[in-house]
């Protein structure tokens, strides 16, 4: 028996240029409770899914090709529909300029790779709940 409650699908723009890393990220977020999960290899295909659908969470590594993940981010930041909206950022980047560059960019929270599941989860877990309570 249902109550008729709907919750609302999160939708969540995974980018990784590694098909592997892409794979583990993904099947992490998935397991976010009503999520929908999108992939891409790069910040030029993420662009292309930002026409066609509205996201409510992006994973981005930093290191790709084409549109790398700061530009990405710089991106959807000058967005309107995005100025808000939850960025964590995945990468191997770890000094303390790097930090602050990817902060300046406009990202929420940042990841060091290799990456634990829980980790991530819980990452988005606490953006998600910060971002309710504004």
């Amino acid at each position: 028996m249902t109550l008729g409650i709907r919750v609302k699908m999160k939708k969540f723009l995974v980018l990784e240029d590694s098909p592997t890393m892409r794979r583990v990220i993904v099947n992490a977020v998935q397991k976010y409770e009503d999520s929908d999960v999108l992939g891409a290899a790069d910040g030029y295909d993420g662009i292309e899914l930002l026409s066609k659908h509205k996201f409510d969470f992006f994973v981005i590594d930093w290191l790709m090709p084409n549109i790398d993940g700061l530009t990405f981010v710089r991106k959807i930041r000058s967005l309107e529909t995005y100025k808000n909206t939850p960025v964590l950022m995945i990468t191997t980047k770890s000094s303390k300029s790097d930090i602050v560059e990817a902060i300046t960019a406009g990202i929420d929270d940042y990841v060091l790779k290799p990456i634990v599941p829980s980790i991530v989860l819980e990452k988005i877990n606490t953006l998600f709940e910060r971002k309710e309570s504004k």
